[in-house]
């Protein structure tokens, strides 16, 4: 089965979440997911600090699978970009840091939704 996902960007500290989405749509859902996005967007860009010397380099994505607590089911994965640069070793790090995410209880029942992001950190 394959799997929409959705996207949430990162422009300077601002993250591009892409989840995924199982459960069919609805105007309620979509409400609930845009919510969902900014709230997440907001706990990963407190954490995101992009060295100064990298502004302007290409972006990074990272895939971050969670467990329904909000903690990291496995380490985030680098999917693009180099594994090695600024941006990419500043997203890893911002990960690990804001983990476990604080997910309101009214989102669980959308858990298949919110367990697989896609991140993309611009710097």
């Amino acid at each position: 089965m394959k799997c929409p996902l959705m996207a949430l960007a990162v422009v300077p500290l601002i993250p591009a979440l892409v989840a995924c989405n199982t459960v069919p749509d609805s105007t309620n859902l979509r409400s609930e997911r845009a919510e969902l996005t900014m709230l997440l967007h907001g706990q990963v860009q407190r954490c995101y600090v992009v060295p100064i010397a990298s502004r302007g380099a290409p972006s990074a994505t990272i895939e971050v699978r969670l467990k329904p607590d909000g903690s990291l089911a496995q380490g985030p994965v680098a999917l693009d970009g180099n594994p090695n640069s600024p941006v990419t070793q500043a997203a890893l790090r911002a990960l690990r840091r804001c983990t476990p995410f604080k997910i309101p209880a009214v989102f669980a029942p959308q858990y298949p939704f919110w367990k697989t992001l896609r991140i993309v950190f611009s710097s």
